[in-house]
């Protein structure tokens, strides 16, 4: 079976990076490398937006915690960052695509000025994080499967998946974004009903019967029993929704569609696909409570496939775990290193490089640390709230970007300079005092942070209007 897959493996890096090759033929300026010249159509824009959100976390991550902590953590995923999705693209899509602009940090600094720019392209950066969230992921895929130890794993997917990311941009990444994630959703059905039908006699006795099995306060979706427990439950509905709408990889992809229309149609689809295929993880995770063995914790969903799966199927399942994390990392890769070139050494280094070389440094450079991240011992469920919460204050002040057509360029920058503050002092006090283990952030933070800078931006708004208004 290892040779069996070692072989899938080889053959899937290898196409991938044949896609990568013939997609670097349509790139000849740097619009074609970071938004794919703004051809994608609506299938392939819908494909990338999923295929970038629909990644380890979701079937790796939240499986694993869906088996510990029941289903309160669907507040996040799928449903939380489903329904930021459908948000973004029915309110944010539209006039993003409209500015015509290549980031995040270009729509933000156009309305606020060149220091709120900056400061957006650190929250971009900041998102790394998630970039090595789905490396541990596939890392643990390679050891369920080949014993390869997470460091090793780590440094060799990120050589690999940097690699193909360097040769064709936007057009490659959404391309190969198709084919993997019809790989992802083929394997991730195959494996659920085949679950189901092991807990029952069809898939429909089975999901009866495992509801009916389970201990009840893994089904419990609100959590009732402190005022800590709801707390997290609010925080993790205020990340999943309104954290991820401000960030560089979505809006690169809306960027990147053919239209206006085409951009919000698609967002909306992919946002209402990703709820209704990221219920499968969750039931699996439920799952293995009933069919694995007390101390398998952690890779839930490969230990699964690799106890019901025929060898042969077992190997197309890893084939396709390898092409949920590889559809999330070379986009996670582009989208911050299209920050740094454009919105921070671009404008030092001026002519004396191209953008496009420029960002292909850069995703090496992001790569780096992203690896190192990943193996820095702070745990995937918490690397993802602590790199989701750094974008709440993005998401007002791009609302007042894109609707607030009186804003002034202080209360924008002020309310990026207070989040990043806010979130920088959060992360290393309670890093600081508990060590690795500790929580990343604490449960009420997400909701004071959003809260906070609601405030500022409005209050420091009144205050200027009001000292032109006496000058």
């Amino acid at each position: 079976m290892q040779l069996a897959l070692g072989i899938g493996l080889v053959t899937f890096f290898t196409a991938m990076v044949g896609i990568s090759v013939w997609a670097s033929k349509r790139i000849h300026t740097a619009e074609d490398f970071i938004v794919a010249g703004r051809g994608l159509s609506g299938i392939m824009t819908t494909a990338t937006i999923m295929a970038t959100w629909y990644a380890a976390e979701t079937i790796l991550v939240t499986a694993d915690a869906v088996r510990t902590d029941g289903i309160q953590i669907t507040v996040l995923e799928p449903i939380g960052i489903g329904l930021c999705l459908i948000l973004a693209g029915w309110v944010f899509a539209r006039r993003l695509w409209e500015t015509k602009l290549l980031t995040l940090a270009d729509v933000i600094g156009a309305r606020f000025g060149t220091i709120a720019e900056k400061l957006q392209a650190f929250v971009s950066i900041s998102y790394i994080g998630w970039v090595a969230v789905q490396l541990l992921g596939l890392a643990g895929v390679l050891n369920v499967y080949f014993g390869l130890p997470i460091s090793t794993g780590v440094i060799l997917i990120t050589t690999v998946l940097t690699l193909y990311t360097l040769v064709g941009g936007m057009w490659s990444v959404a391309m190969t974004d198709i084919i993997q994630l019809g790989l992802l959703l083929i394997g991730i059905v195959i494996l659920t009903f085949r679950v189901l039908a092991e807990l029952g006699d069809s898939p429909v006795s089975g999901a009866a019967a495992l509801f009916n099995q389970l201990d009840a306060e893994l089904l419990v979706w609100v959590p009732t029993g402190s005022f800590e427990e709801m707390q997290t439950w609010v925080g993790l509905i205020f990340i999943g929704v309104f954290a991820n709408v401000a960030t560089q990889d979505l809006a690169q992809r809306m960027f990147a569609a053919r239209s206006a229309r085409t951009a919000a149609r698609s967002t909306v689809a992919a946002g209402v696909l990703y709820i209704f295929f990221g219920a499968f993880p969750v039931l699996l995770g439920l799952a293995g409570n009933l069919l694995l063995d007390e101390s398998v914790v952690q890779g839930v969903i490969p230990a699964l496939a690799e106890q019901l799966f025929s060898p042969t199927l077992s190997v197309i399942f890893a084939l396709t775990l390898t092409a949920a994390v590889t559809s999330s990392v070379d986009s996670g890769l582009l989208a911050p290193a299209s920050v740094v070139a454009r919105n921070i050494l671009g404008p030092i280094l001026k002519d004396r490089i191209s953008l496009i070389a420029l960002t292909r440094i850069s995703i090496v450079v992001i790569a780096v640390i992203s690896a190192w991240l990943a193996l820095s011992g702070t745990r995937a469920f918490e690397l993802i709230q602590g790199t989701y919460a750094a974008t709440l204050p993005s998401f007002i002040v791009l609302w007042a970007a894109l609707y607030h057509e009186d804003a002034r360029k202080l209360p924008g920058t002020l309310t990026l300079a207070a989040g990043i503050g806010l979130w920088l002092y959060e992360i290393i006090r309670n890093v600081a005092s508990g060590g690795t283990d500790t929580e990343v952030l604490s449960s009420g933070f997400p909701v004071i942070m959003l809260v906070l800078c609601f405030l500022v931006y409005w209050t420091s708004d009144w205050v200027v209007r009001r000292l032109e208004t006496q000058g």
